[in-house]
């Protein structure tokens, strides 16, 4: 038995991972908060806890997957033989992947809003989710503009690709006028509608980052073929995921069947000791 022999130790190999790790304990902890915000105790200061949680980590994640998208279009991370050798603070921390980030934020708040407001039969509560997504919006093409503005120094793949390339100036038409088309919808309050444009704009939106950034991905030491697994792994991929599908997506349809269900009626009351702290909560559910 030959003994394990160490060759080379990478350090940065023990932090370069420090954002995408931030990142998932975003997505933790929005699974978390939200399983323990639905059954721990109902008392008001116990939900303002978790909602807080709740709030911060959908925050945080966003942003987050957004700089690492910035930063790996942005070629400043290069790489030589298999190892990083460039500095690692400054691919994060330069302005460009920050507005991606906060950019992710306001479209993941955008696509939110939109569709809360066919998730309450609350008037108020709905004309509420109706201005959030029309200010969201407004933020979106303002950040639009300053990622593609910052694109010119920060990424110049990408600002090349979104456009000079020759399917440049049909993606901004379409994704303009599915924009046009959210906002008229949420202005005229038909919400259905502005779901279909909105969740259209977000998807023309990430396909044109993409179509930008191929063949890439990590700009410019990474292409796609070359860090892809061997051709007999991804076909055994591609067959588990043909096999898992038959049971995720009709368990999906069952969900949706249960939760979604528009003759669903749901009966609540909650009874108050007078000061505002709900003391009992009973429900009844017809399917």
């Amino acid at each position: 038995m030959v003994a394990d022999k160490v060759i080379a130790t990478n350090r940065k190999a023990y932090h370069d991972y420090e954002v995408l790790e931030t990142y998932e304990a975003g997505i933790v902890l929005r699974g978390t908060t939200f399983t323990f915000r639905s059954y721990d105790v109902q008392r008001d200061n116990v939900q303002r806890r978790w909602s807080l949680i709740f709030s911060i980590a959908s925050t945080i994640t966003p942003v987050l997957l957004g700089i690492t998208l910035g930063a790996i279009a942005s070629g400043t991370i290069r790489l030589q033989n298999g190892v990083i050798i460039s500095g690692f603070f400054s691919s994060w921390l330069a302005p460009f992947p920050f507005a991606v980030g906060f950019f992710a934020l306001s479209l993941f708040a955008f696509l939110a809003a939109v569709y809360l407001t066919l998730e309450t039969p609350d008037y108020e509560l709905q004309e509420d989710f109706r201005l959030r997504a029309l200010i969201a919006g407004i933020t979106v093409g303002i950040l639009a503009l300053t990622v593609f503005l910052l694109a010119g120094t920060g990424a110049p793949t990408v600002r090349a690709g979104i456009s000079r390339s020759w399917w440049a100036l049909g993606l901004h038409l379409f994704t303009g006028v599915f924009a046009l088309g959210a906002f008229y919808s949420l202005w005229t309050r038909k919400y259905r509608l502005a779901r279909v444009c909105a969740a259209a704009q977000v998807t023309l939106i990430l396909l044109g980052w993409a179509l930008a950034q191929f063949p890439h991905l990590v700009e410019p030491d990474i292409a796609i073929a070359s860090a892809a697994a061997p051709r007999s792994t991804l076909q055994l991929l591609l067959g588990a995921l043909a096999a898992g599908a038959l049971l995720l997506f009709p368990s999906y349809y069952y969900l949706f069947r249960v939760f979604k269900s528009e003759t669903a009626v749901a009966e609540t009351r909650v009874e108050t000791n007078g000061t505002g702290n709900s003391e009992s909560l009973s429900c009844r559910y017809r399917v």
